[in-house]
């Protein structure tokens, strides 16, 4: 069985400062809190898809994104967008169907139900709230 580590990166609020990598990215409602000093911490409140940027960075990805409109209209009064990605140069299919075979977030509607690749191993660090650390899917039919 192969093992796949992905070490996820973010967070971010904002899609103009988004990885300028291909990857895989995780989308969040978050709750938005000033800080003392200025700044802003979000907490994330739901993991609400996974995608991919193949052929294009995860910055590009979200300039235009097709689901746009379906991620603002899960946000509740006061949340905001919120993403982590991981930057994947092989397997990203894969990857992006076992994370969402596991996961089974509220917007993805493919992938939830089947896993299209030979059984893997995932083992995930860094800024990836709601995904499970250590977990191994197996290929259905």
């Amino acid at each position: 069985m192969k093992t796949i580590k992905l070490n996820f990166k973010g967070y971010w609020t904002r899609k103009e400062v988004l990885p300028e990598y291909s990857g895989v990215y995780c989308v969040y409602r978050a709750v938005p809190q000033k800080q003392l000093d200025g700044s802003t911490k979000v907490t994330l409140e739901e993991l609400i898809y996974i995608g991919k940027a193949e052929d294009e960075t995860i910055r590009e990805r979200h300039q235009n994104h097709e689901r746009q409109v379906d991620f603002e209209h899960e946000l509740r009064e006061g949340e905001v967008l919120c993403y982590a990605a991981v930057e994947v140069t092989t397997d990203i299919d894969r990857i992006e169907n076992g994370l969402v075979f596991k996961h089974k977030p509220r917007l993805n509607s493919e992938l939830r139900d089947h896993f299209n690749h030979p059984d893997t191993h995932f083992t995930i660090t860094g800024n990836a709230a709601y995904l499970t650390k250590d977990f191994s899917v197996e290929k259905t039919d």
